[in-house]
């Protein structure tokens, strides 16, 4: 893909479990400040599922992608991704996972939630599915045999809305927790009651594929780390985070800990 010409567009590729509908646009914008920053036309693509995304970078279909931390997992240490960027929010690269339930239910602890239903966001997903189950295994507790019904939402957001509006029992998503006190998750400012939380985590990152050009990866990563620049604000829009930093092997080390069975 180097050898591309230049009416060819960056393919900037995500796969974020959060709502389309606040997703789109900022992909657009970013899209739009690539293009004048760069000054190569870009197109976003919002993938379907984490596989799809995986699937298009082990093809080297994508430029620029924004991975979650499982799949960064898995392409970075093959070749087929190159780690830019971590995203930093509310001064933190880590996040936690949480499995939680409606706040007026009968379930109060994760004993309570056996033989109920779950859902999870994706097979792919950190927060949303591997390392819950991880939680649930230390508790000596059997995913498999724990829950009667185990459902894919695709998202976040579907998982708390399903578990909300009792369509199931209890659910598992992102969350930051500081002590006692959850400063940001999926849920919002709903009420909701957290079961068990798990972490830190490592968090997503921004990656490069294996097309993108020596002097492009150059001018994106100047740009990426000023925040005066309007490329880095439409970035951490998109993200969500307050400031970007460079990526270091620690970073993939201590997902790679969390997410080998023990």
């Amino acid at each position: 893909m180097g050898d591309e010409d230049q009416g060819d567009p960056l393919r900037i590729a995500i796969a974020t479990s959060r709502d389309p509908i606040v997703v789109l646009p900022r992909l657009t914008s970013l899209c739009s400040a690539l293009g004048e920053t760069l000054g190569r036309r870009a197109s976003g693509h919002l993938m379907v599922s984490y596989e799809e995304l995986e699937q298009g970078a082990e093809e080297d279909a994508f430029h620029l992608m924004w991975l979650p931390p499982l799949v960064a997992l898995s392409l970075v240490p093959r070749g087929l991704a190159t780690a830019l960027a971590v995203p930093v929010r509310d001064g933190r690269t880590t996040y936690s996972t949480a499995i939680f339930t409606r706040p007026d239910g009968d379930i109060e602890t994760l004993d309570d939630a056996k033989g109920r239903s779950v859902g999870w966001v994706d097979e792919r997903s950190g927060a949303g599915y591997v390392l819950p189950r991880a939680l649930l295994r230390s508790r000596g507790m059997s995913p498999g045999e724990t829950f009667v019904e185990e459902q894919f939402l695709g998202s976040h957001q579907r998982v708390v809305k399903a578990v909300l509006e009792g369509t199931v029992d209890v659910g598992a998503t992102f969350a930051r927790i500081d002590g006692d006190e959850t400063i940001d998750a999926a849920w919002g400012k709903r009420e909701v009651r957290v079961l068990a939380s798990y972490g830190p985590i490592p968090a997503d990152m921004v990656a490069i594929g294996r097309g993108l050009d020596r002097e492009l990866e150059k001018r994106l990563d100047e740009q990426l780390y000023d925040p005066s620049s309007v490329l880095a604000k439409q970035m951490y829009a998109l993200l969500e985070c307050d400031e970007v930093i460079a990526p270091e092997p620690r970073h993939l080390d201590a997902l790679r800990a969390l997410a080998e069975p023990s």
